[in-house]
């Protein structure tokens, strides 16, 4: 018997859930919404946008995932709606929500669209006149900071430049300072080989003393002259051997 009581009770409330429109879903959401509890508002939305999409449950599903900072995934529900709507007063809001998400994720540029989109379809919507202006002049401070930042940059650069001009600089003075050294004592080098000439007389290893040198002509002269001599000595010798030669003093 309890058995058949909780089956009947099951079949009941499946009946229940079952009877359950996409109105009654979005009506059930709206009050969770309301009562901040998003997640809960997101489960009623889903359920009501796969039981029939349509605009409404996209826009409030957009809302409740936006609530709970997901603003990649409000941003799909946000151009789902504008794009299945010909309504102006709910493009012109979702365009207003698509902006706040841009501006979450820190896309100004597509932000500043979607509120001027918002603006063209509500020119009275005074709260997305103020976040385009902000959105504007969060932009322009970035640029200005980015410009800021270009310019330290190129200044940066310039001073490098600056400095590696001045250390080639100095470079080729030192290298100047090295040639003109080097080339000075080649001047010495120099000087010193032209006060000794390389034909002048070589040194007389024995004595220090520089050994005279003498012209071929003065040298064929002195080798005749020692000929001649030789001759003479020898002359000599063969006529002393011809001689008897004379005998020593008796005591």
């Amino acid at each position: 018997m309890l058995k058949l009581v909780f089956i009947i009770i099951i079949t009941a409330w499946a009946t229940l859930a079952v009877a359950q429109t996409p109105h009654k879903l979005i009506r059930k959401g709206n009050k969770e919404y309301e009562k901040q509890s998003f997640s809960k508002a997101e489960d009623n939305y889903r359920k009501a946008l796969q039981k029939s999409p349509s605009a409404k449950s996209n826009y409030n599903l957009g809302n409740a995932v936006y609530q709970q900072e997901r603003y990649k995934e409000a941003v799909k529900h946000y151009e789902n709606t504008i794009s299945n709507t010909s309504d102006d007063n709910v493009k012109s809001k979702s365009y207003h929500n698509l902006g706040n998400s841009y501006m979450n994720q820190g896309e100004l540029d597509k932000a500043i669209e979607s509120y001027k989109q918002a603006l063209r379809l509500n020119p009275k919507d005074m709260d997305a006149k103020h976040n385009l202006t902000m959105a504007m002049q969060q932009k322009r401070k970035q640029e200005q900071q980015q410009q800021k930042q270009n310019d330290q940059q190129g200044e940066g650069d310039q001073n490098q430049q600056q400095q590696d001009q001045q250390n080639q600089g100095e470079q080729d003075q030192q290298q100047d300072q090295q040639n003109q050294q080097d080339s000075q004592q080649g001047d010495q080098n120099q000087d010193s080989r032209q006060q000794q000439p390389q034909d002048q007389p070589p040194t007389d290893p024995q004595n220090g003393q520089q050994a005279q040198t003498i012209s071929p002509q003065e040298a064929k002269k002195l080798l005749q002259i020692m000929d001649d001599e030789e001759r003479k000595v020898q002359e000599r010798i063969r006529r002393s051997k011809g001689k008897r030669a004379k005998s020593e003093k008796d005591w």
